[in-house]
């Protein structure tokens, strides 16, 4: 699902296609088109050149929009962000390597497992400015992408930073194994709980929270080797006093 892109070297200007991106972060593409169109109609991103792709067996031509150039480059960072914030430093790590080949420079040497960790974290924390997301929750994410790319505990780390040891208890989100902890229970026997209080249903094989348990949680992306998901952070300290 995640094949590494093209290259969509032309004779002047480096530049990816949203079907390319679509690839990267494995949505259909119509999806990602469409999350295009909103951040132009928000003014977030410029308006991207659209051209023509592939015909497809009933003669219609797939609209496509091109990214080129700085503003381009900043553009898809904006709006892969905005779909799936976990693969915004493997995008980064593309344009460079287009630039590269771009330039006619040798191909840059392998980033060492710390470079790669600093990179994501530093690349993740810019865009969450972007959408005014809290550091805190930014750091979090960065840290489980920088685990993920290098199996260092670059998570661990963070929770001793600074934006997050200033967030509040009851600004905690954990998810079900990490909450299940505090009371001595296993992560299924903490998600059988949540659904007793009423706050989870589990459909298709997945838990949604219910209206009531939509105010204590978020959805928090996951991706471990080639799958990925989603999965509930709950706030710790409400859970806590319904517990109590």
């Amino acid at each position: 699902m995640h094949d590494i892109l093209a290259s969509t070297l032309s004779s002047s200007t480096i530049s990816m296609t949203s079907k390319e991106i679509a690839d990267l972060v494995g949505k259909r593409h119509d999806n990602v088109k469409r999350t295009i169109e909103a951040l132009v109609g928000q003014c977030v991103i410029s308006q991207p050149q659209v051209e023509g792709g592939a015909k497809a067996a009933n003669g219609v031509v797939e609209k496509l929009y091109r990214f080129s150039g700085d503003v381009g480059k900043r553009d898809s960072i904006v709006v892969v962000a905005q779909l799936s914030p976990e693969f915004t430093a493997k995008l980064v790590d593309r344009w460079r390597e287009l630039e590269a080949g771009s330039s006619g420079t040798p191909t840059l040497p392998p980033m060492t497992p710390s470079q790669i960790g600093k990179q994501c974290i530093i690349d993740m924390t810019d865009v969450a400015k972007l959408f005014g997301i809290p550091e805190s929750y930014a750091l979090q994410i960065a840290g489980s992408e920088a685990v993920r790319q290098t199996g260092m505990p670059w998570d661990r780390l963070l929770t001793q930073a600074a934006a997050m040891s200033n967030v509040p208890d009851e600004d905690v989100m954990l998810e079900p194994t990490d909450l299940g902890r505090l009371f001595d229970l296993s992560g299924a026997a903490m998600n059988k709980k949540l659904a007793e209080l009423g706050l989870q249903v589990k459909e298709a094989g997945e838990w949604r929270p219910t209206e009531e348990g939509r105010a204590l949680c978020e959805r928090h992306a996951w991706v471990r080797g080639n799958k990925d998901g989603y999965n509930l952070k709950w706030k710790a300290a409400e859970i806590e006093k319904l517990l109590s």
